[in-house]
């Protein structure tokens, strides 16, 4: 099998979960450097310069650090709104979910149409699993504005079940916990065989992965994403 490419859909959900080198950051960036949506704002909370390497050539972009700064971007003529917004919040925030999640619901009210990147959603609702307005709102009412989101973390035990039960697909690379299988098997129940059959246990290649899609019901593991990343740029 050749390696893949994610295609978004508007006001689709979307889920990537994965240990940290299993493969997911591959598959985040796979879906933003091939989205047909615009704009692209990525939360990068982790300062991955990655982000900037898969970039198509020809696209704007621009970093903001604070979320004054960010709403001033909003502010802009949708026409002048660059192709990808980067969000890197300060380290003060970081450990304050209630903070981070104003950057949401500012996009959520001003930026239909576009692309909600969350990597490493925890720091957006805390080990507590509190969903606050934005996320909320993104999640929800998100829909109608054709506003897509895509929701990345290490650990799926530690994001909200209101997170994950609007999701409609699910991309699970390599997981080591048990808390974070039971809680994947909990929403994708044909992978509970192959993570944690009585006789048997999968092991997923290296970045493979199973995709889930929760509407349909149905699933099957899949090859390597395409890696989109441009080096020496």
């Amino acid at each position: 099998m050749t390696q893949q490419t994610i295609q978004l859909k508007e006001g689709e959900h979307v889920a990537i979960f994965g240990q940290n080198g299993s493969g997911k950051s591959l598959c985040g960036m796979n879906a933003l450097h091939y989205s047909e949506i615009f704009p692209i704002v990525i939360y990068d909370t982790k300062l991955d310069n990655d982000f900037y390497t898969i970039i198509p050539e020809g696209f704007t972009d621009v970093t903001v650090y604070n979320l004054e700064t960010f709403k001033q971007v909003l502010k802009m003529s949708r026409e002048h709104v660059p192709d990808y917004i980067i969000v890197r919040p300060p380290p003060e925030e970081l450990d304050n979910p209630k903070q981070l999640d104003q950057y949401l619901l500012a996009h959520y009210y001003a930026l239909p149409d576009s692309v909600c990147y969350i990597d490493e959603a925890y720091h957006f609702h805390g080990n507590t699993g509190v969903c606050f307005a934005g996320l909320k709102a993104l999640l929800t009412r998100g829909r109608s504005s054709k506003i897509t989101c895509i929701i990345c973390s290490q650990r799926p035990f530690y994001i909200s079940t209101f997170v994950k039960s609007e999701v409609k697909h699910f991309f699970v690379y390599f997981l080591n916990m048990q808390k974070d299988l039971k809680e994947v098997i909990d929403i994708a129940r044909f992978l509970a065989q192959d993570l944690l059959g009585e006789n048997k246990k999968t092991e997923l290649e290296q970045y493979h992965y199973w995709y889930y899609d929760v509407i349909k019901r149905t699933g099957a593991i899949y090859p390597p994403v395409h890696d989109v990343r441009q080096r020496g740029i």
